[in-house]
């Protein structure tokens, strides 16, 4: 059956298609800012976006061998009849989140982005159930997309003392691993790896965006930072470490850092967080700079963020993903990009552009003035060098 606002297939139709598919890769799409939307400017503009993301989304689909539906009132799938092969459904994942991001739309003078979380599921067992397990956890954890998996559907059940016990005995089973990634410059020559925080569990390694926020909660992040710590101290590798200025306000991490790392190679990533664009003391900043530790800027999305920096105080700064993903299409984003750069060099800042998932954004990249890259087109994350 046909949705007769959008004209698109029904959910319906999506479930006889699953039923007949023989690699369903489901992907469910929920434009999570709908109902602001259609508060704000109406039913009229409400219908205006989705039928507006629907031809969006048909006409992406069509290209990329993807068929479209409509599930119902803010949320879309797309399905794909595909084996399972990694590279090329990382890839797909990566096509899905960069076409949400570029969806911007002018109803009577008023332009507005939408936010869409996406639930994915790539098994061919109950595959709609999945993907909308995988979606409710993208919206309750704000990530862009969720994967089914078993500890996924774990993190919806459990309580929250049980993942708290899960986190304490994987740092007590040493099981807070770093896993590095390469950030290269024009020519993919190494400058230096980033650090990123890892657990090992019984369903494979998991991201901090499950379990970072309860370590905070619960006292347990210190010792996470303590346990990478010891790993990137034993390195002869150049490393960055992700932090935030808020993790300074603590005197015991903040002595513990500066003991650590003093006339070592390492770098501070900190988050362009409010913590940070609220900071009014920068001491410790330059007590860790004095002590020989490179600082670096993470998170940059705009000018503004960064022009009232000191100069001598960070040495690198990383444009958020969203920014540098949108590069190959201009407009916009592109203008955005090219400020910060502008604005890097005259306060002598290395920028380095995060997220080159592609040959096209890397290219871009480079033209705009970016002197150094990180990505999957340069190498995944990995627990060796």
């Amino acid at each position: 059956m046909i949705d007769t606002l959008t004209n698109l297939p029904n959910q319906e139709d999506l479930e006889k298609d699953l039923k007949e598919n023989p690699h369903p890769k489901l992907f469910i799409l929920d434009i999570s800012n709908f109902k602001q939307i259609n508060l704000t400017y109406s039913d009229i503009a409400g219908d205006f976006v989705l039928s507006s993301f629907a031809k969006a989304l048909e006409s992406f689909g069509t290209f990329h061998e993807l068929k479209a539906y409509r599930l119902e009132a803010d949320k879309f799938a797309l399905l794909a009849n595909i084996p399972f092969e990694l590279a090329t459904l990382e890839k797909l994942v990566t096509l899905i989140t960069q076409f949400t991001l570029a969806q911007r739309y002018t109803f009577e003078e008023n332009t507005f982005d939408i936010e869409v979380k996406i639930g994915i599921s790539l098994d061919h067992f109950d595959t709609f159930k999945k993907a909308l397990k995988a979606l409710e956890l993208a919206k309750k954890e704000k990530q862009p997309f969720v994967t089914y998996s078993q500890f996924a559907l774990e993190l919806l059940s459990e309580s929250e003392e049980e993942k708290y016990n899960y986190i304490k005995k994987s740092i007590n089973d040493k099981k807070i691993l770093p896993f590095y990634q390469p950030i290269v410059d024009t020519e993919e020559k190494r400058v230096f790896y980033e650090a990123l925080i890892r657990i090992e569990g019984p369903d494979g390694i998991q991201s901090p965006k499950f379990f970072l926020n309860l370590a905070h909660q619960k006292g347990l992040y210190t010792t996470i930072i303590k346990e990478l710590s010891f790993f990137i101290k034993k390195t002869d590798e150049r490393v960055s470490m992700n932090l935030s200025c808020n993790d300074f306000e603590d005197e015991e991490l903040f002595t513990f850092l500066l003991e650590t790392f003093t006339n070592s190679n390492t770098i501070f990533e900190l988050q362009n967080d409010t913590f940070f664009q609220n900071l009014k003391d920068t001491q410790k900043l330059h007590q860790l700079k004095n002590a020989g530790i490179k600082l670096c800027l993470d998170n940059v999305q705009h000018s503004h963020e960064i022009q009232h920096i000191q100069e001598p105080l960070f040495d690198f700064l990383k444009v958020h993903g969203d920014l540098i993903r949108l590069l190959p299409l201009g407009g916009r984003e592109y203008a955005l990009a090219k400020e910060i750069i502008k604005i890097c060099d005259a306060k002598k800042m290395l920028p380095i552009a995060a997220h080159v998932n592609s040959q096209a954004s890397f290219e871009s990249a480079k033209e705009i003035g970016f002197k150094a890259f990180q990505g999957f087109f340069f190498g995944k994350p990995s627990v060796s060098f």
